[in-house]
């Protein structure tokens, strides 16, 4: 029984390795002089004595092992000697040891990289105080989709639940930073001021926005974050506590910096503070999120009930509200929420890269078995010396275990490089940004991975590699040794080929998926086009009169600029973030929807778009005339299918800054794409920006010019600067706009489709190993078949057929594995279905060519045997 005196014993002995052998040699020493002594004692002469004292003690070397035994040392000593014949072994084959490093660093390395993804985003708890109590609050509507909540509704929230200690809103969007040494566009959230509380984080300098920052004693307040910092103010800490301005008539004090390991919402630049004192708001304009910390001892459950009786409530006291009426709250964990977008694209990634390191294990456990075959006469020579079947399989195991850990090793450097390589070429938004360098999680994972797959590698081939028919291992045929090793290489190579067609079928979904949303029109034109996003600020712009001056100067800058055929400006352009709203319409019931899009002339030529009945805006249409809007194909289907929309009427509720007035539709435009090419065409309705100037603060800019808007883009920023060089704008192109919405699927496609040309390779490999080791086995009988008369096709096809069964029946098993997996791709595809037909017809050739191009060289081999050599061979 090993008790803990003498496992500590056996673990000094281990820590004191050198001492405890000199112990040893110098009691075995001591007995042995004592016993010459003795001997002498006797009158033997001193050569005798020690003579005579030897033979009694018996062999030095059993005492050794003997003592050894007894503290525990004997597995570790064998364990050392085969860990250095190993060594010596895979030293004699570098160019097996070469690819199988190189094989499992990239395997494990993209395994690892990928892990510490989905560990630092759907395992790890965000990087905030007790994450799990942090709770996004956010209403449903009736068809179950998330939308955002009104600030009435957030207020109401706040003050009849009893299950949240805090709740904060926040609202994410494009704004101004003027103050510092030049006017920049950022990404600015603005928060109530429980936000920082419920997250819990603190500033790197200065403090974070506290809620005494939202009433009216104190100033508004706003934090920078650190990257924000380090570029716009070149790291100076003196920066807190000046004033800065976002262009909304307040100046805003710099509160703090925030950390740089600090990224909520994604990618915010400015986080600014809010007031809800001395607003008018609406309960249908529905733009913040929520957020929110449980009251400890608070179940979800019991505040999923209580938040849906306060939306009840707010229903019943307010039936006029079209929110209410079509919304239900969500509570769901703050983690969840920002996973969302990510969980499923990281999940097949990873699949993918698994998928790889299995074809790279089945590979290398095929050309195991092929090495082998070189051993066989090493390991039967081991046998006849005496060495058992178990010494043999763990000789081997500990060969491939030395490779899988030292793959594991090199693969863990190597993720770290995929880290910064995928964070660099990822689409913003797709990939957390924080640090990403594995943790111990991670490392051991890499390190259990390594010793798993050093055994799924060295399984086999240590298997069949230990059990030898003695005779054939010391003569020079293989028989039915050669033969196990044959039938096991190719059911390697079945998996092989199975998993590699698993791959490129889901490659092959992904391209053909994308070639659909090319497809797709978006309505608009792309080509040729500058956009210029633009904020006017609030101090420089007070009246809709000046914001309405700045438009019109801009734009006849613009349009005088050369190279520019026309020129435009709108709220929302397409593939960007349309806005969207409640409309109410005449002689109608329910709670219809719209998007709400102002534009002023000349936008729809700009933007290519088409009148398709009724007239389009002009000059007359100011805010001194009846209000007029033009509606989109979309909405005319869906809420006068079948009739003349055009003199029909309806309000603005949310969007429109005047909810009482009834626009009178006028004209019918087509159907324009926003947020995705993929996106459906929603109602949407235009409305001339001369009836609402008000309006005119956030619009884009858009020029159709003559040839590349790059070499436009200097005009424009000129034109900006003559009219007023305070205004910043975000400068950009619809061809960027439209490969910005395609990033994504463009990243997982590439990397997809990359894992499945790797995968294809390690199977063509697989395929040459096992086909070339299997016509080698056969050379005296290609021999005799050739002597004999046998043509060249026919020994063609000899050696081409022993691999068509194995192709055909990986072939079967992937195609299943495909169908059983096709659901996990669903999300990820558009137009066409996860078990699409021609995908799924056209990969199996693509797959049968490869393996077909592995077969040449080792037929090829095959036809060049020389009979008389061949059967000179025995």
């Amino acid at each position: 029984m090993l008790t803990p005196s003498r496992l500590f014993r056996r673990l000094r002995a281990l820590l004191t390795r050198r001492r405890f052998d000199a112990d040893v040699e110098e009691e075995i020493r001591f007995h042995l002089e004592m016993e010459a002594a003795k001997q002498q004692a006797r009158g033997l002469a001193p050569a005798a004595a020690t003579s005579e004292a030897s033979r009694r003690f018996g062999s030095t070397t059993v005492a050794r092992e003997e003592v050894r035994d007894a503290h525990g040392l004997t597995p570790v000593d064998d364990l050392r000697r085969d860990l250095r014949f190993a060594a010596r072994s895979l030293a004699r084959a570098p160019a097996y040891t070469a690819v199988a490093l190189l094989t499992l660093a990239l395997g494990i390395g993209g395994t690892i990289a990928v892990f510490t993804l989905v560990n630092a985003t759907l395992i790890q708890p965000l990087p905030f105080h007790d994450p799990g109590r942090i709770m996004a609050v956010r209403g449903v509507t009736r068809e179950g989709q998330a939308i955002p909540v009104s600030v009435p509704n957030f207020l109401d929230w706040k003050q009849q639940n009893h299950s949240f200690d805090l709740l904060a809103t926040y609202n994410t969007r494009r704004g101004n930073l003027l103050g510092g040494n030049d006017p920049q566009r950022v990404s600015l959230t603005t928060v109530s001021g429980e936000f920082f509380p419920i997250l819990g984080v603190m500033a790197m300098a200065g403090r974070s926005i506290a809620p005494a920052d939202q009433t009216g004693d104190h100033p508004a307040t706003i934090v920078l974050s650190y990257g924000l910092w380090r570029r716009a103010f070149g790291g100076d800490t003196g920066i807190v506590g000046r004033h800065l301005s976002l262009g909304d008539g307040s100046d805003y004090l710099v509160a703090g910096i925030m950390p740089g390991t600090f990224d909520f919402p994604q990618g915010t630049e400015v986080w600014a503070s809010r007031s809800f004192q001395g607003v008018r708001w609406t309960r249908n304009a529905i733009n913040d999120q929520v957020i929110g910390r449980l009251r400890n001892g608070t179940t979800l459950q019991s505040t999923r009930q209580e938040m849906d009786l306060i939306a009840a409530r707010l229903k019943a006291a307010f039936p006029n509200e079209t929110e209410n009426q079509t919304a239900t709250i969500s509570v769901r964990p703050l983690a969840e929420e920002l996973s969302d977008g990510i969980r499923t694209y990281l999940l097949l990634v990873q699949v993918s890269v698994l998928f790889v390191l299995l074809v790279g294990c089945a590979n290398l456990a095929s050309a195991g078995l092929a090495r082998g075959i070189q051993r066989e006469r090493e390991m039967g020579l081991r046998t006849a010396l005496g060495a058992s079947r178990g010494r043999l399989l763990r000789q081997l195991l500990t060969e491939h275990l030395l490779v899988g850990v030292a793959g594991g090793l090199l693969g863990l450097g190597l993720a770290l490089v995929l880290l910064k390589s995928l964070v660099l070429l990822a689409p913003a938004g797709l990939l957390p940004l924080r640090d990403l360098a594995p943790d111990l999680t991670v490392v051991v994972t890499a390190l259990a991975l390594s010793v798993i797959v050093g055994l799924g590698i060295g399984l086999l081939p240590a298997i069949l590699g230990s059990r030898l028919e003695l005779r054939s291992a010391l003569g020079s045929a293989g028989g039915g040794s050669s033969r196990r090793r044959a039938g096991a290489g190719w059911a390697l190579v079945s998996a092989e080929i199975g998993l590699s067609l698993m791959l490129l079928i889901g490659a092959g979904l992904l391209i053909h998926s994308f070639g659909r949303v090319l497809s797709e029109d978006p309505g608009a034109r792309m080509e040729d086009v500058l956009t210029a996003e633009v904020f006017l600020p609030r101090s420089r712009y007070p009246t809709p009169e000046t914001g309405l001056v700045f438009w019109e100067r801009l734009l006849d800058r613009v349009r005088a600029a050369p190279g520019v055929r026309s020129a435009a400006a709108a709220s929302a352009i397409p593939l960007g973030l349309g806005t969207s709203g409640y409309l109410e319409i005449e002689g109608q019931e329910g709670t219809p929807t719209g998007g709400y899009r102002l534009v002023t002339d000349d936008y729809f030529k700009t933007m290519d778009l088409h009148l398709l009945r009724g007239r389009g805006f002009t000059t007359a249409d100011d805010s001194t005339h009846p209000h007029v809007t033009i509606i989109n194909q979309a909405m005319a289907d869906k809420y006068w299918k079948g009739q003349d929309p055009v003199g029909r009427r309806f309000r603005a509720k949310s969007w429109d800054w005047h909810p009482d007035v009834w626009l009178t539709v006028i004209g019918v435009v087509n159907n324009v794409r926003y947020w995705t090419l993929e996106a459906k065409p929603e109602p949407e309705h235009f409305v001339y920006f001369r009836q609402r100037p008000d309006r005119l603060q956030g619009m884009t800019l858009v020029a159709h010019t003559a040839g590349d808007p790059a070499e436009v883009s200097a005009a424009v920023r000129s034109a900006f600067r003559q009219t007023d060089p305070d205004v910043p704008a975000d400068v950009s192109t619809m061809t960027q706009k439209r490969d910005d919405t395609l990033r994504q699927r463009r990243f997982i496609m590439t990397l997809l489709g990359g894992f499945a040309a790797f995968a294809l390779l390690l199977a063509a490999i697989g395929i040459y190993g096992v086909l070339s080791y299997v016509t080698a086995s056969r050379t005296r009988e290609i021999g005799v078949r050739i002597a004999l008369g046998a043509r060249r096709q026919g020994v063609l096809a000899l050696v081409m057929r022993q691999a068509a069964s194995p192709v055909l029946w990986g072939v079967l098993a992937g195609l299943g594995g495909a169908l059983a997996l096709s659901r996990l791709m669903d999300a990820l595809l558009y137009g066409i279905s996860a078990r699409d037909a021609f995908t799924f017809l056209a990969a199996p050739p693509v797959l049968v060519l490869v393996a077909a191009a592995a077969c040449v060289v080792p037929a090829r081999r095959a036809l060049r045997i020389d009979p008389m050599v061949a059967i000179r061979s025995d």
